[in-house]
């Protein structure tokens, strides 16, 4: 299958993302890729998730991705420099997360449940600072 929309994560949390995706680009095929594999990604080191990160890009890409959505808060802070680089390619969930709860929230006090390296990488500190 050429021209879709890929998303990965590590287990079925991401299929949450699919909906959404699905839900509003109703003519788009979609891809998904449950990496199970490489569970739990939260005890891994940075360079381990990048790669594993990027290995899964990779594939997608060869698939014939036209755009890939990282549903993945770890995945998604490994590669933030690729995100920005990617023209829009790459797609990663802590921007849209974070405006969503900014929002939708009447208290703008914000809670973040997420593995040591996403709360290290500050990748949120940029959308939630104020």
């Amino acid at each position: 299958m050429k021209d879709f929309v890929g998303i990965f994560d590590s287990g079925i949390g991401g299929l949450t993302v699919a909906e959404v995706i699905k839900d509003t680009l109703k003519d788009e095929n979609i891809v998904y890729l449950a990496d199970t594999l490489n569970c739990p990604y939260g005890i891994k080191t940075k360079e381990e998730i990048k790669k594993i990160t990027l290995a899964n890009i990779e594939y997608l890409k060869k698939l014939g991705a036209k755009a890939v959505v990282i549903a993945r808060n770890t995945a998604t802070s490994s590669i933030i420099e690729e995100i920005k680089s990617s023209n829009g390619y790459l797609i990663g969930v802590i921007e849209p997360t974070a405006k969503y709860a900014l929002n939708t929230s009447k208290t703008k006090k914000i809670g973040l449940f997420a593995t040591n390296l996403t709360v290290s990488s500050k990748a949120y500190d940029a959308y939630l600072e104020d």
